[in-house]
């Protein structure tokens, strides 16, 4: 599945709301990259997305490559 989508000018991930009934046993964690060997880079959530979706984009300057990966982890 290609969450990926531009959203003014910049590469935002789009996934779906945690479902409610999870949150107090798996956490979710979005990571960003520009080179898909680092991804420290600061990630944030930004506000447009359809209900019950969510965006993430790279905190900071627009790059020319941003991935996303979301890692899940059990409580």
């Amino acid at each position: 599945m290609d969450a990926r989508r531009a959203v003014n000018g910049r590469q935002v991930l789009e996934i779906p709301v945690q479902d409610a009934a999870t949150l107090s046993y798996v956490g979710l964690r979005v990571l960003g990259s520009t080179n898909l060997i680092d991804w420290s880079l600061p990630v944030i959530q930004v506000a447009g997305a359809a209900a019950g979706r969510v965006w993430y984009q790279l905190d900071g300057p627009p790059t020319d490559k941003s991935f996303f990966k979301v890692e899940a982890e059990l409580k």
